[in-house]
């Protein structure tokens, strides 16, 4: 909230009408508040989330769209909301299950369910197929890892990062997006255009924006990218469209979600460092 004051609507079990966590939270500079059910979490989900989108819709704009750049993760979770509707007849994953992923033989791609999802968050090991994840302390280098024991995140997130996947899976998502089997190349050419650049966000440094990607120079190549994390996850995806390379960091290892967080954001930037290396070794090879 300091480095980028936000309107924030607090939604939690905790923010009930005159508890002392709602009038801090308030006090903080919280502009509402909506008590989450204690139970039926899956159905509480549905219940609110009109009234969810109900109370971002009367939040006042930070700045008129297209003017400035603020990464939002809520933004990605209301697309996922607009995309529901105009589907309508079935679920979001689902029609992306058998529209995009089946056709593209992206097999052990998976966007859970509201209740595979919950069911996720409520015990991250149910499956154990799933790799541990864990945490460390960049304050101490010496100290062991910790294992992560819980999702970091008590709602599920839909269109802002709910999919598991692999690298051959992305790798094949990546080649049929940039060659336009996905979306339109009108569509796609807006998508990697700049609209917006700024020199020093608080989480993300020095970034250009197109829509939904992050677009960067290295050594006067073009590289399409984005990141993403939770507690013990870390990724990047990125594409160099002038060589038609494709680089897929995935890791179960991440600094903490309780360390300040310009650490978090040192871990960012090393993972651009990495995969920036690692497009200029694979050019310097071929």
């Amino acid at each position: 909230m300091t480095a980028r004051p936000t309107p924030v609507v607090m939604i939690s079990t905790l923010t009930e009408e005159g508890a002392d966590a709602t009038l801090r939270a308030l006090e903080l500079g919280a502009v509402d508040f909506i008590p989450k059910p204690k139970l039926g979490i899956a159905e509480g989900i549905r219940e609110y989330s009109e009234l969810i989108v109900e109370k971002i819709n009367f939040m006042p704009l930070l700045f008129v769209p297209g003017s400035q750049f603020a990464y939002s993760n809520t933004n990605y979770l209301l697309l996922g909301e607009i995309a529901q509707e105009v589907i309508k007849s079935q679920s979001l994953p689902t029609w992306v299950q058998n529209n995009i992923f089946n056709p593209l033989e992206m097999t052990k791609t998976i966007w859970p369910d509201l209740e595979q999802e919950l069911a996720y968050i409520r015990n991250i090991y149910a499956q154990t197929n799933l790799p541990k994840r864990y945490t460390t302390n960049y304050h101490d280098v010496t100290s062991e890892p910790e294992l992560v024991v819980s999702h970091g995140f008590n709602v599920p997130c839909g269109g802002a990062g709910s999919m598991f996947s692999t690298a051959k899976d992305l790798l094949t998502w990546n080649n049929a997006l940039y060659s336009g089997k996905i979306i339109s190349t009108i569509l796609l050419q807006q998508m990697t255009t700049v609209h917006q650049h700024i020199d020093n966000d608080p989480s993300l440094g020095k970034v250009s924006y197109g829509y939904g990607i992050m677009i960067d120079k290295i050594e006067g190549q073009t590289i399409y990218r984005h990141s993403g994390h939770f507690n013990g996850i870390r990724t990047q995806l990125s594409y160099d469209p002038n060589n038609e390379i494709s680089v897929v960091l995935l890791t179960n290892f991440s600094p903490s979600y309780a360390q300040d967080f310009s650490f978090v954001s040192m871990q960012d930037k090393e993972q651009v460092d990495l995969v920036s290396q690692l497009h200029l070794a694979i050019l310097n090879h071929y």
